[in-house]
C-alpha cells in the first residue's frame, strides 16, 4: 500500500499550528498563504521543504522534512531585536513535533499520525542565519531559523 496522500498536507498544517501556538512574539505566516504583511512591522514565515519520503522496508516509511522560519523585522534603535525574535522562534523548535490529520476534508479528523523528531547529529542542529538589512533604503532585516526532522510511518 502506498503512503497516504495526505501526509504532505498534514505535516504542513500540523507545523503551522505548532509554530503559531509556540511563537509568542511574532505573527506566523505559512509560506504560500495570502496573508498580507504590508501593515506588519515584524513577522515570521514558516516553510517546509519536503517531506522527502523513503520506503525503508515493506510498507514502512521514513519521512524527512526541513523546517525553515524566516523572520522579518523593522530596523529600529533596539540593536538586538532580531536576535530576541530568533530566540522566540528557536524555542518553538522542540525535540518532537506531533503530526495530526489537520485540514478541511472528511479524512482530516485531527487524529494522530506520527511524531517527527529533530535530528540532533553534529551537522543537523538548529541553525540560525542572519542576513541583516535586506535592501538598501529599506529598513528591514531578516534572519532564518532552520532544523531538520524525521518520522516513521507503518503503511
Amino acid at each position: 500500500m502506498p503512503i497516504d496522500k495526505g501526509i504532505p498536507k498534514w505535516i504542513t498544517a500540523s507545523l503551522a499550528t505548532h509554530f503559531s501556538e509556540a511563537i509568542t512574539e511574532l505573527p506566523v505566516i505559512v509560506s504560500g498563504s495570502k496573508m498580507k504583511t504590508d501593515d506588519l512591522s515584524e513577522y515570521c514565515e514558516i516553510r517546509v521543504d519536503g517531506p522527502n519520503i523513503l520506503e525503508v522496508s515493506h510498507e514502512y516509511w521514513r519521512v524527512y522534512a526541513e523546517i525553515n522560519v524566516l523572520i522579518t523585522s523593522v530596523i529600529d534603535k533596539n540593536a538586538y531585536k532580531i536576535e530576541r525574535l530568533c530566540g522566540d522562534v528557536v524555542s518553538a523548535f522542540t525535540s518532537g513535533l506531533k503530526i495530526y490529520k489537520y485540514g478541511n476534508t472528511l479524512e482530516d479528523d485531527a487524529s494522530f499520525v506520527m511524531c517527527m523528531i529533530r535530528i540532533d547529529q553534529e551537522r543537523d542542529f538548529i541553525k540560525l542565519s542572519h542576513f541583516g538589512q535586506i535592501e538598501t533604503g529599506v529598513d528591514l532585516e531578516q534572519s532564518t531559523v532552520e532544523a531538520h526532522y524525521v518520522g516513521y510511518l507503518k503503511g
